[in-house]
């Protein structure tokens, strides 16, 4: 067995690491350097609550004025290309069973040994990787599993491994143990909670409040280290959305959809076995097109050659005025319903999309509404 494998697993495994110091006593491996030590709460409170806020813990007004000129703005490297700035917030969602445990740690051993994934590049930077589900001897066989799939054999020193299942599911003890401990991990660039609801689990994930809170915490570790974090979620029981927006189909809190600044999720594609539809929206740089991932653990790899059912498109992507328009001249006429209906069925927009393009085409005057007995058909030419 490699020197490196024995050193990894025996630091991973040592007794106490993962317990809290006692009272009294430093962490084993947090800095006893006050300059070095992390602080994710803030500034603490003071004693008197009638003296007036500290004004100065928060950033002053700036100057637009004052700003780099916009070339000149100094924007965090990308962590994964295209996907996940490092500093930033992401969240990997899908139904049961979609594989976003592999594809978590996927994400995380190509960041820790600078490889792609799912063809995007990589920054190398350290990991620690909460696992809040998976008994220990089977996330490591699977670290084992993705890492040889990945054609390498030495683990990565840098990627850290907390095994966290049974163990606590208290998120304000999990996060104070890991702001005494996260100097410990060289180059911290990449922090993975998978799953996130069990690190909610003192938390009703349906309330807005509770959720932000949570995200709110984990955002103060991303702020103070410079490192992205990552959590997995799960869809809601029906796996479909009312406006059939991939972010809408998490379970719980919008806030969930709303916090983070590169949601990814996967669902089952419905005619190719072992196949996922990943949906993507980004906050900080144009999302990629949905693509195809043919999951053959611990193997993952892009199929640009299988068809993405149009309702699994983004609506950017789905149809123009000019598709709506074209539609109805190879049919000459259509009646309203038939004509939305159709569209629909097509392009996957919904109806109040299709109004809205309706609209565009009728102030223009490429669309007329004639009447026919007792009826109305759109039509392309006034009589």
């Amino acid at each position: 067995m490699p020197e490196s494998h024995v050193a990894f697993t025996e630091a991973m495994l040592q007794p106490g690491f993962f317990q809290d110091s006692p009272i009294g006593e430093p962490s084993p491996t947090a800095t006893t350097d006050e300059s070095k030590t992390i602080h994710i709460g803030g500034p603490i409170a003071q004693p008197n609550a009638a003296e007036p806020a500290d004004t100065t813990a928060l950033p002053p007004f700036l100057k637009f004025s004052d700003f780099p000129k916009k070339h000149e703005i100094i924007k965090p490297p990308l962590l994964i290309d295209g996907l996940l700035h490092q500093s930033s917030k992401a969240v990997y969602a899908g139904q049961s069973k979609t594989f976003k445990t592999w594809i978590a740690i996927l994400s995380g051993l190509s960041v820790a040994t600078g490889t792609d994934f799912l063809g995007r590049e990589t920054r190398k930077g350290g990991v620690l990787y909460m696992d809040f589900e998976l008994q220990p001897c089977f996330a490591q066989d699977r670290l084992w599993s993705v890492l040889q799939g990945k054609g390498l054999s030495v683990p990565p020193p840098n990627f850290m491994y907390w095994p966290l299942r049974g163990k606590c599911y208290d998120a304000d003890r999990v996060l104070r143990v890991l702001e005494e401990r996260i100097n410990s991990i060289p180059d911290l660039a990449f922090i993975i909670a998978d799953p996130i609801y069990k690190l909610a689990s003192n938390i009703d994930e349906n309330h807005a409040g509770s959720v932000t809170e949570l995200l709110l915490s984990l955002e103060r570790f991303s702020e103070s280290t410079g490192a992205a974090i990552l959590f997995t979620h799960h869809f809601n029981k029906s796996g479909t959305a009312a406006n059939g927006d991939h972010m809408n189909k998490m379970s719980g809190s919008g806030s969930f959809a709303r916090d983070p600044d590169t949601i990814m999720t996967m669902s089952r594609h419905p005619s190719e076995p072992n196949c996922l539809i990943a949906e993507t929206t980004l906050r900080n740089m144009k999302s990629p097109d949905p693509f195809v991932i043919e999951a053959d653990p611990p193997n993952f790899r892009l199929r640009e050659d299988v068809e993405i059912p149009v309702t699994n498109r983004s609506s950017r992507d789905r149809a123009s005025k000019e598709d709506v328009l074209e539609l109805l001249a190879k049919e000459g006429s259509l009646s309203p319903k038939a004509w939305e209906n159709k569209c629909v069925q097509k392009f996957g927009i919904t109806p109040r999309q299709f109004e809205s393009l309706v609209a565009e085409l009728r102030s223009k005057k490429e669309v007329f509404l004639k009447r026919e007995g007792e009826g109305y058909l759109w039509v392309i030419e006034e009589d």
